[in-house]
């Protein structure tokens, strides 16, 4: 072996350094100790930058001291789980280093690189790994020349064929050589990705549904007057058709917005128990008319599957949409495999996968053939707008519904993809021990949209607030109309007489709509209450008041709607 007592004493204690700041190394045979201490460098993390020193006492090493180290070096030095190097700079006639020549190499290092110790020792960095591997030879050699340790991240893709990230650091060992220690950092580093990805996701959930919900104030007045207006002028076909098509353009742009609620995970569900292979067996016909004839559909559907609690028309969106994704990714034909199974996530799945949680669950898989994504696509998958299709040919809301779904159910969702292999999407959807619901019953009919009560309405938006006060006054109810939940304190101060039902919005400036119920209703105690959003908060589930008199509209809606809504609300109450 190519080492000296430095080497010995460096390698011997390396492990022992990365958990204590200080060590005393056992005592060779003439009586010597090794101290070796830890410090960290200013400027960097602790992890980047941790330096060591080396004390050797005494100055005498027998023979047998040497051969009891070295023996002690070879077991920890081939023990190691991190792959080791000990290499020697290589000066041209200048003094310039332009090469490192390897000494010595660990198991865990032959692992790493794919190369034996007897390929790696002896020959130079430039001649194993060609001459970009020299891109690290300046940071080398100033290790050796100023005794100062160095740390960087690494990445490769020696054999075996595999992407694995690493933190390298330099030792200087003495006499022009150097240590090289390589931890892998691989998982490590997959996590923090998949933990920023997951803070990312959340930040942009949250973007997206504040725009929806703006959007929405906006479409409401533009639906609703087109309604009104129609109403007017059914008589004058040229007219009426100009309206229609502001109407339609209307309804499609309320339809992204709730594509982007399902994103924010603000959408509105009827969540109820169900089971998963009934819901896609339902879909079998329709898949068949999705799919082109070149594509086989195989369903596996396990058996003694679990139920799980969440909205059957939403997860029908759900399958419909990964199936056309599946669908576009296989234009030569492939198969696409939709598969129900019930799992258990445990400790071990959750710390791989960041906001997964421990649990019994039922799986939903769809899986291709087709084209699948290369890593940088992989992604952005779940983000809003990102397509990899063409123009014309997707809004790149498909997976972001998905994920909201999946997310705002209480599961937890994945995709891996590789390029000519296909893509599989795995949903994880909680179990219930509850019986699968049937069907909920429709609304009751109501038999007349006019009504002689009073209405306090408190909504911030000047536009929706006037349609909806116009709208109520059309059917005949008293409505009593504000922009300001402060004003709509005082309006329930200072009117004497009953007032009915309160409509309001849930997001205004101060107090808002969930507050400001709790405080009419308490003065109140018989009065009903219609939150208008939107989109919906969880303050809705959690509202403080009685569930029984209060109910729930999204924006945007048509005035027929919010007229139905309202009696229903008088009448019956139907959330």
């Amino acid at each position: 072996m190519f080492m000296d007592c430095h080497h010995i004493a460096t390698i011997q204690h390396i492990r022992s350094f990365r958990s204590c700041p200080h060590a005393t190394g056992p005592s060779m045979a003439n009586g010597d100790r090794v101290r070796i201490s830890r410090s960290t460098l200013a400027g960097r993390q602790p992890r980047h930058r941790r330096a060591f020193q080396v004390e050797l006492t005494g100055r005498t090493w027998p023979a047998a001291a040497l051969r009891e180290s070295g023996e002690v070096y070879h077991s920890l030095f081939s023990g190691m789980p991190e792959g080791v190097a000990l290499s020697e700079i290589l000066y041209d006639e200048r003094g310039e280093a332009h090469d490192y020549r390897i000494l010595d190499v660990n198991p865990a290092y032959e692992a790493i690189f794919g190369v034996t110790r007897a390929e790696a020792v002896g020959n130079n960095g430039s001649e194993l790994y060609g001459t970009g591997f020299l891109s690290y030879l300046e940071t080398y050699a100033r290790v050796v020349a100023t005794g100062e340790p160095a740390t960087f991240d690494f990445e490769t893709t020696f054999r075996p064929a595999q992407r694995r990230s690493f933190t390298i650091t330099a030792l200087a060992t003495g006499n022009g050589r150097f240590a090289t220690v390589f931890e892998d950092i691989t998982e490590r580093k997959r996590f923090e990705q998949q933990f920023w990805q997951a803070q990312k996701m959340e930040e942009i959930g949250r973007l997206t549904a504040g725009v929806a919900h703006d959007f929405n104030n906006l479409l409401t007045p533009i639906i609703g007057y087109s309604d009104l207006v129609l109403d007017r002028v059914r008589d004058q076909p040229n007219i009426t058709a100009d309206i229609e098509e502001i109407k339609k353009a209307g309804e499609r742009a309320s339809q992204l917005t709730r594509q982007l609620l399902a994103f924010g995970r603000k959408q509105l569900l009827v969540p109820q128990v169900l089971d998963l292979n009934q819901v896609v067996g339902n879909l079998a016909k329709m898949l068949s008319r999705i799919v082109s004839e070149d594509i086989h559909v195989d369903i596996v559907a396990a058996p003694s599957l679990g139920r799980t609690k969440a909205d059957p028309g939403q997860i029908e969106q759900l399958v419909i949409n990964l199936v056309v994704n599946a669908h576009d990714a296989m234009p030569q034909g492939g198969t696409l495999t939709i598969e129900t199974a019930n799992a258990v996530l445990g400790p071990a799945f959750v710390r791989r996968h960041v906001g997964s949680q421990p649990g019994h669950y039922v799986s939903l898989v769809v899986k291709d053939t087709g084209c699948g994504m290369a890593p940088e696509v992989l992604a952005h998958v779940f983000e809003p707008f990102f397509t990899t299709k063409g123009p014309g040919k997707g809004t790149g809301l498909g997976l972001s519904m998905v994920y909201g779904l999946v997310k705002q159910s209480g599961g937890y969702i994945m995709v891996e993809s590789s390029p000519g292999v296909g893509t599989t999407v795995t949903m994880y959807l909680p179990t219930v021990d509850d019986p699968v619901e049937s069907a909920a019953a429709g609304p009751q009919c109501v038999q007349t949209l006019e009504g002689t009560e009073t209405i306090l309405l408190v909504e911030d938006d000047a536009g929706v607030c006037s349609l909806m006060r116009k709208v109520l006054e059309r059917y005949s109810y008293t409505v009593l109309s504000t922009q300001d939940a402060g004003d709509a304190i005082a309006i329930d101060d200072s009117y004497r007489g009953a007032i009915h039902l309160l409509v309001t919005d849930m997001i205004m400036p101060g107090l808002s709509g969930p507050d400001l119920a709790q405080r009419i209703v308490r003065r109140r105690p018989a009065i009903k209450v219609l939150f208008v959003s939107g989109y919906r908060s969880r303050e809705v589930i959690d509202l403080g008041v009685s569930s029984q008199n209060a109910s729930f509209l999204q924006k945007p809606f048509r005035p027929e709607t919010l007229a139905t809504k309202v009696r229903e609300c008088l009448d019956h109450h139907v959330g």
